[in-house]
């Protein structure tokens, strides 16, 4: 594989996953019956969905060899099959209860952000604390099997509180708009 994107029978193995699952996260099949169906032994469906776990589209769910597709690997499988692409002003947390993937990367986008200016941020150590304590909570909530859009939208909240605090500047009114944006849809 190069650049996390799967080939070949990692490719076929993951398309096969998103179809079984009908694209859900939270439903997981057997690594085994799924490499069977592609005329794939034990050890090579084992092989496959290790190397899918390894980039992040796949995890295991169960000690019997259960598999699901994570946000990154629907994320991926939906692209490859055309669909469409939606500017990141259009993504919102949405209301189900489940966090979309597309919501959930423009979330760890915006995690992403805020880390890289945390320095200029916090202009103390209460602050600073309070940043840190929210962005851990949101990325342990994104990295969940299951995350809920509910606890997300209760963080983010939280970190717009933080914001309003702010004196306006580019990183500053750039997170707002962000955080704004995920919580308007």
């Amino acid at each position: 594989m190069t650049d996390d994107t799967p080939d070949g029978k990692t490719h076929q193995f993951l398309v096969h996953l998103h179809q079984q699952i009908e694209g859900d996260l939270t439903r997981a099949v057997s690594m085994y019956e799924l490499g069977a169906e592609l005329g794939f032994d034990r050890e090579a469906a084992s092989d496959l969905a290790q190397e899918l776990m390894a980039s992040g589209h796949v995890e295991v769910r169960t000690l019997a060899g259960d598999i699901g597709l994570t946000a990154s690997g629907i994320e991926m499988v939906t692209t490859e099959e055309g669909g469409a692409d939606v500017p990141e002003s259009a993504v919102g947390l949405g209301e189900s209860e489940l966090l979309d993937p597309r919501a959930a990367e423009a979330v760890d986008r915006l995690t992403t952000e805020i880390k890289a200016n945390i320095p200029s941020l916090c202009t103390d150590f209460d602050t600073m604390s309070q940043w840190t304590a929210d962005l851990r909570c949101l990325q342990l909530q994104i990295g969940a099997p299951y995350p809920k859009t509910a606890v997300t939208r209760a963080l983010i909240e939280s970190l717009a509180t933080l914001a309003q605090a702010l004196t306006p500047a580019d990183a500053t009114a750039s997170i707002q708009r962000k955080i704004s944006q995920l919580l308007a849809a």
